[in-house]
């Protein structure tokens, strides 16, 4: 058997196994309604509710996987189809990296923890993000500028940050020719006009296109807590400086050892990198962020043309042993520790597989919510079921509950249920509390989930309860 081939055999098997984790994690209910469930939401009622394409996020690709719905069968789950396109689409690529593009970086890609952090943990479009800001970057070392600039237009299909990866892919192509070129030529033209037209548009998005007042996380709600003088002594805070450190360490080991002159390509993405390290949440700086999986797309690549132009063995071993010293020790695939120990709930195995009968009896109980009328349900955020999918409206608990006369989201639908499961790890709204041997180590997180539940069992009426999932009447 050639090379080639147990390549493609390994990435296959590689897949397969992902396959099956991502089927059991879905259908065990251990997925996240953000951003999962809000994703097939968006996608399937986007048709008929032109607002969603830009709340939260301007995502112009919803209506793209809008064409999914087209397809009409109870054997469908669209959930776990947007997981299977994301996770084909991305070793489908690596595939492709390895047969016609770089065999290194390919290779760098299969043993990269970030790949997998990202695969198994959620759906987002940074998968279609990621494919592009490669092939952007191919045709940049090819020198074949305007083929680079247009293919990074897509990334405006994708999400509204991304548009600052075309203005620096622009002034990464003017600050590479400016000591090669003398004199100014169309391209030249062509760039300037490029950088102009879309800081505008960045602009018009993120602050006046997409609504300020939800709590959902967009552009313009970083930009100004960023900007925001309160926040500036955030930044000399020691615990602040230290994730930083460990986030950087964590994602971009070992490119940051041997990414050598090829460091130049960073700047495509860098903005992004400074969207992560300089917001004040800390959790943007995780090592499960779909955001790393665009951050790293210059890092790996300008690691693997260092790699290639040392032209060293030793190295590349090097940086490929490193890599699957970090798969063992962050990642949340079968091969790291993580997966077998109870230290990270969303990391370790019982993630993945649940007891049939147990999941059984959990959808019975769930199945009390088919007769609902109402389009609005209230849901803890690490709880995803088929069955909210019945809803146009998915509000985080505890929204709606303890803010029916605050105006963050505007036109608030009815709910007459609340879902919750009290032996997971606590969610207050997108945020969890830090879970460490099934303790929350957070106290805020913990106090404001627990005052919540505490006001909901006293108010409302239980009317389900099994394995921690308890469901409440609102009257």
């Amino acid at each position: 058997m050639n090379k080639n081939r147990c390549i493609l055999w390994l990435i296959i098997f590689i897949a397969f196994i992902h396959f099956l984790m991502l089927y059991g994690k879905l259908v065990s209910g251990n997925n996240y309604i953000a951003d999962l469930g809000y994703f097939v939401n968006n996608i399937k009622y986007i048709g008929n509710d032109f607002t969603r394409l830009y709340n939260g996020h301007f995502q112009p690709i919803l209506y793209l996987f809008n064409l999914l719905y087209a397809i009409k069968s109870d054997y469908i789950n669209n959930a776990l189809l947007i997981i299977y396109i994301q996770t084909i689409s991305l070793f489908a690529f690596i595939y492709y990296l390895y047969e016609n593009q770089s065999k290194i970086l390919s290779i760098l890609l299969i043993v990269n923890p970030v790949l997998y952090n990202y695969i198994l943990f959620d759906f987002h479009f940074e998968f279609i993000a990621f494919i592009i800001i490669i092939f952007v970057l191919i045709f940049l070392d090819k020198r074949k500028y305007i083929k680079a600039i247009l293919i990074s237009y897509t990334l405006i299909l994708i999400k509204e940050p991304y548009i600052l990866v075309i203005i620096m892919t622009c002034i990464y192509i003017l600050l590479i020719r400016k000591p090669i070129i003398k004199k100014i030529e169309y391209l030249d033209y062509f760039v300037v006009i490029n950088i102009i037209i879309f800081t505008l548009l960045f602009i018009y998005i993120s602050l006046y296109l997409i609504p300020k007042n939800t709590y959902l996380d967009n552009t313009n709600i970083v930009l100004e807590t960023i900007a925001n003088y309160r926040h500036i002594n955030t930044y000399f805070n020691i615990s602040y400086l230290i994730s930083n450190i460990k986030y950087c360490a964590l994602i971009l080991i070992p490119s940051i050892i041997f990414i050598g002159k090829y460091y130049k390509y960073v700047i495509i993405t860098f903005p992004l990198f400074l969207y992560i390290i300089l917001n004040p949440d800390s959790s943007f700086r995780n090592i499960y962020s779909h955001y790393n999986i665009v951050i790293i797309a210059p890092w790996i690549y300008g690691l693997s043309k260092s790699l290639s132009e040392i032209n060293n063995k030793k190295y590349t071993k090097i940086a490929i042993i490193i890599s699957i010293l970090m798969l063992i020790t962050v990642s949340n695939t079968p091969i790291s520790l993580n997966f077998y120990t109870n230290k990270f709930e969303q990391f370790n195995y019982n993630n993945y597989f649940k007891n049939k009968n147990t999941i059984d009896k959990e959808n019975k109980i769930l199945d009390i919510l088919l007769t609902d009328d109402s389009e609005a349900i209230i849901i803890q955020n690490n709880m995803y079921y088929k069955i909210f999918d019945k809803y146009k409206y998915l509000y985080l608990f505890p929204d709606t509950i303890i803010n029916e006369n605050d105006n963050r989201i505007l036109d608030r639908k009815k709910s007459n249920y609340i879902v919750l499961n009290t032996k997971k790890q606590p969610f207050y709204y997108d945020i969890g509390c830090k879970f460490i041997y099934g303790e929350c180590i957070d106290e805020r997180v913990q106090n404001n989930y627990l005052n919540i539940l505490k006001f909901i069992r006293n108010n409302y009426t239980l009317i389900e309860k099994y394995n921690g999932i308890e469901i409440y009447k609102i009257q």
